[in-house]
């Protein structure tokens, strides 16, 4: 009995820990690349999700494995299903934190992540700067504006609303 849980709980286990490097690869490769990585705290997501998928799956396969049970279909598919869940939460958690724009601005460099835009512009595919890219970092320079009026209002922005110009 206890032979056939662990090879059914190594088994999840393999599975799992195959699906999750194939999704840490994918995000890793293309938005998080060093030194992105550590800029924005892509480990700590990472390793966070290994825990909920790769290990605390296959320790509820193990207790909850026994061939003989009635509802062992049931029991491994809402296992399956929470774990997919997960899985899926913490990939669009990486999607949506992604940094996409890596912006001089004035004397210094600033990472700007997809959930940190703010895009105040009306018809956006106008502006190439409103949407965000897919899957690669853009290089981008802030150009401070020579009116003294909207110079005065990026300033008040900045202090008040914490919109920066590369926001």
């Amino acid at each position: 009995m206890l032979n056939i849980k662990l090879k059914i709980a190594f088994l999840h286990f393999i599975l799992s820990m195959l699906l999750y490097i194939m999704v840490i690869a994918f995000f890793y490769e293309g938005s998080y690349s060093a030194p992105l990585d550590q800029a924005v705290g892509f480990w700590p997501i990472a390793l966070l999700l290994l825990l909920t998928v790769v290990i605390i799956g296959p320790c509820l396969t193990f207790l909850v494995y026994r061939p003989v049970k009635l509802s062992l279909k049931f029991d491994l598919s809402s296992l399956l299903l929470l774990q997919l869940v997960a899985l899926g939460y913490g990939a669009f958690v990486l999607y949506d934190a992604r940094p996409v724009w890596l912006v001089h601005s004035v004397d210094r460099f600033e990472l700007i992540r997809n959930n940190d835009l703010y895009v105040a512009d009306p018809i956006p595919k106008l502006n190439p700067f409103a949407m965000s890219p897919q899957f690669s970092v853009q290089l981008a320079a802030v150009e401070l504006s020579q009116d003294n009026k909207q110079r005065q209002a990026d300033l008040s922005n900045a202090v008040f609303s914490g919109l920066t110009l590369s926001m």
